[in-house]
């Protein structure tokens, strides 16, 4: 399924739950491929829906002609076990494709991307253009996975990271002004982000 078909499939999914939230949100491993050029292997949507009940939940994807089951919280491992504002994990397939939706305690822009453990993850996607943070960015310039404080390099989440990226070297995230500086000097301009993200925009783009 190319990358065309899967973004419009993604589309379709997302107007669905913008219904629900309007600051729903796909993120991490699908906007990573697209942005790679790859093709992805499944989506994951983030929205948040205060104060419901899963009967209620349920009946509002059935309504939205969404089918799946939920994973309840005892069951949420890998990459999702530290994100402290998850409530539940919806899975299902849509037009061949499989597709989760997390469902978050508090605003998507508040507590999804920020929480990821590992920085080739962040990056998100609304209908249109892919969203890559400035982390994101860093990591594929200098072949570096940043891992956030609460994650080892034997957790599985970082494990499956890193085989994806088997060029990259894991570093913590204590370490992303040193990896800016090394950036920087390399490439001549000024260590801080701003001056990071124009240089990329002028030379990688």
């Amino acid at each position: 399924m190319s990358i065309e078909v899967q973004q419009e499939i993604a589309r379709k999914v997302l107007a669905k739950l913008e219904i629900l939230d309007p600051n729903a949100i796909l993120a991490g491993g699908a906007p990573r491929d697209w942005f790679l050029g790859k093709e992805a292997r499944d989506l994951d949507f983030y929205i948040h829906l205060p104060n419901t009940q899963m009967c209620k939940q349920e009946g509002q994807f059935k309504a939205l002609g969404m089918s799946g089951t939920f994973m309840g919280t005892t069951r949420i491992t890998g990459m999702y076990a530290t994100m402290v504002g998850l409530f539940r994990v919806y899975e299902m397939e849509y037009q061949g494709m499989s597709v989760q939706v997390m469902i978050m305690k508090e605003p998507t822009f508040n507590s999804v991307v920020s929480q990821f453990g590992c920085s080739t993850s962040k990056i998100w996607w609304k209908g249109k253009d892919v969203k890559p943070t400035p982390t994101f960015l860093l990591s594929m310039v200098n072949k570096v996975v940043f891992v956030s404080e609460g994650y080892t390099a034997k957790d599985s989440y970082v494990t499956k990271t890193m085989s994806y990226f088997p060029e990259f070297k894991a570093y913590g995230e204590d370490t992303l002004d040193a990896q800016l500086k090394q950036c920087a000097r390399m490439n001549n301009f000024y260590p801080d982000w701003g001056c990071f993200l124009r240089w990329y925009k002028e030379n990688r783009l």
